[in-house]
């Protein structure tokens, strides 16, 4: 079920009362998790209201969690940017290994079939498969959370050393001047930087992880 709403806090006990009399009425069992953009962890007032569904998970949106580290960047239109935020939304998710074999196999009969390869290798198979493909017929899956704590560690590493240079001539009372314009790819002194960086806790990826 999903619900709108128009309020924060305390505004929403209504609505969650609302719901939780509705799937009683109903006859329905208790939802099995829940995705928030903030207090997924610890006795927030949420899992307070939510006293009825005592089993009931509570995760993290994923969207909001990558948020966090994109408001460290200096500016979306970084030439880096969007470089950054594919990565990080990698080391968060994996294709399913049952999936990709499946598809694999299905791609190894289609090319033998229609006689464009009599052996195809590994490498041929993954030359001609497309992301369309691994959309449609392939699950997504978050890596857990030891592995994701590592690739996005790696990745902020990397990140922070990235500066672009750009080199700006300047005609000043018939003078020619030569600027170096210094970007960098993460704000280094900003509050933001700070929320970014606190996200990188092992703590906050545990509320991001699917059943496996």
């Amino acid at each position: 079920m999903s619900v709108l709403t128009a309020s924060e806090g305390v505004g929403l006990w209504p609505m969650i009362n609302g719901v939780v009399d509705r799937y009683d009425r109903a006859g329905e069992p208790p939802a099995q998790a829940i995705y928030v953009d903030r207090d997924c962890c610890g006795d927030s007032q949420l899992r307070r209201w939510f006293h009825a569904w005592p089993n009931m998970v509570f995760r993290l949106d994923i969207w909001h969690f990558m948020r966090r580290f994109s408001m460290g960047c200096s500016t979306d239109s970084h030439i880096l940017y969007s470089t950054f935020m594919k990565r990080l939304s990698k080391a968060i998710f994996e294709w399913s290994a049952e999936d990709l074999e499946a598809l694999r196999q299905a791609k190894r009969l289609e090319l033998m079939t229609q006689h464009m390869m009599e052996a195809p290798t590994r490498e041929d198979i993954v030359r001609w498969m497309t992301k369309s493909e691994l959309a449609t017929y392939c699950r997504r899956r978050t890596r857990g959370t030891e592995e994701t704590t590592r690739l996005i560690g790696k990745l902020y590493c990397k990140s922070y050393n990235i500066t672009i240079f750009f080199n700006l001539v300047a005609c000043v009372h018939y003078n020619y001047l030569q600027y170096t314009i210094i970007i960098s790819l993460l704000q280094t002194n900003s509050s933001r930087h700070s929320w970014a960086t606190r996200a990188r806790t092992p703590t906050g990826y545990r509320c991001l992880m699917s059943r496996r």
